[in-house]
């Protein structure tokens, strides 16, 4: 049995600190975590956006963690109908007998059950106002564990340039997640600027981290 879980809109750099369920693909609970930590088993990058797996695989790869991410999306006002009706749905079912929800992390099943649970918002056009625009932003964390500091050297060379996006340091989540962590963020006005720039990110991380491994296995010869 679980309680207090939300279903509100939050900053996407926010993602890692929290604990998120699903009781389906169409959106996520989420609650204050007890730890911040970082999954990087293969099985949870299935989970992620199609323009972001290249570049989560990428980072797995290299023993660099990527935090929960989003890349963006143009979804139409029907959508956020079916949406609205399902959160309304669960809603009821939350009060009532309770609603079966997923731990993102480890995909255990519990019964999410609140008597007094109502949706964050007043009503479908207030769910809209919010959740129509702030979809098109895409985010994606990238954590630097400190046998691989050489990667966070690279990356805080400012040399990745783009007119949809942009890769800088954290500071706040770097002190929540106790490692460095580099906030990737894409403002696209379309599907194809967003595939775009993903791409383009997606390039550069894959430079950096091969850079970095081969200059990881120079300075272990020279010594």
């Amino acid at each position: 049995m679980i309680s207090g879980l939300d279903a509100g809109i939050i900053p996407q750099r926010a993602f890692p600190l929290r604990r998120w369920f699903y009781a389906n693909p169409l959106w996520y609970y989420h609650t204050e975590a007890a730890q911040h930590r970082l999954r990087t088993d293969a099985q949870f990058y299935e989970l992620v956006d199609p323009d972001l797996r290249e570049l989560c695989q990428a980072c797995l790869a290299a023993g660099v963690f990527t935090t929960p991410s989003c890349q963006g999306h143009f979804y139409s006002r029907e959508r956020f109908v079916r949406v609205w009706d399902e959160l309304s749905r669960e809603a009821d079912a939350i009060r009532g007998e309770g609603l079966v929800v997923r731990d993102s992390e480890t995909d255990c099943p519990q019964l999410f059950q609140q008597a007094d649970y109502e949706l964050p918002w007043y009503g479908f056009e207030s769910f809209l106002a919010q959740a129509f625009p702030h979809q098109h932003h895409g985010y994606i964390g990238i954590a630097v564990p400190a046998e691989r500091s050489s990667v966070g050297e690279r990356l805080r060379s400012g040399a990745f340039e783009h007119p949809r996006a942009r890769i800088e340091g954290d500071g706040d989540l770097s002190r929540a997640l106790g490692l460095p962590v580099f906030s990737v963020q894409v403002d696209p006005e379309s599907p194809e600027e967003r595939d775009e720039a993903w791409a383009a990110v997606t390039e550069y991380i894959k430079g950096v981290l091969a850079g970095a491994a081969a200059g990881e296995v120079g300075a272990a010869v020279n010594q």
